[in-house]
């Protein structure tokens, strides 16, 4: 005799429960490290291009003084990549979002040299800025955040 035909109940609750923990996003933390003299230097002088969590609705047209096509980086690290995106695309306005302080001070620091002014720096978790996506008002139809 054989057994009769049951459907496959698939997998048990705790297994579906550490499947779900392991899809969701996860936190990290602002880390600190050691900023050196030039990066701190150039959070003072260019603070204008670095906006926090709490910067509320982000106005990209005004936030950059013109309207173009917008690109985000998110976890820019020490901003070599997104020096080198803006210094290949002049004519983008770009957005970096990152929460180790000493990336943000190197990413500034890059800018002061290469004399860019088409990046932004958000020092904040990008699920945070992301997951108030209505507070970035886009500028124009090709913008990444529209």
């Amino acid at each position: 005799m054989t057994a009769p035909d049951r459907e496959d109940p698939g997998p048990d609750a705790d297994a579906l429960a550490h499947r779900d923990r392991e899809l969701r996003p996860r936190a990290f933390i602002r880390r600190r490290g050691r900023m050196t003299a030039g990066q701190a230097r150039a959070r003072t002088a260019l603070a204008n291009q670095v906006l926090g969590a709490d910067a509320g609705l982000l106005d990209l047209a005004a936030l950059f003084g013109r309207t173009a096509p917008v690109g985000l980086e998110i976890g820019f690290g020490m901003g070599q990549a997104l020096l080198d995106w803006a210094a290949s695309r002049p004519d983008w306005n770009l957005l970096g979002i990152e929460i180790y302080e000493p990336g943000t001070g190197s990413l500034l620091l890059g800018l002061e040299r290469l004399g860019l002014g088409n990046v932004r720096a958000v020092e904040a978790a990008a699920e945070t800025v992301l997951a108030g996506r209505s507070r970035l008002r886009a500028s124009t139809r090709s913008d990444l955040l529209s």
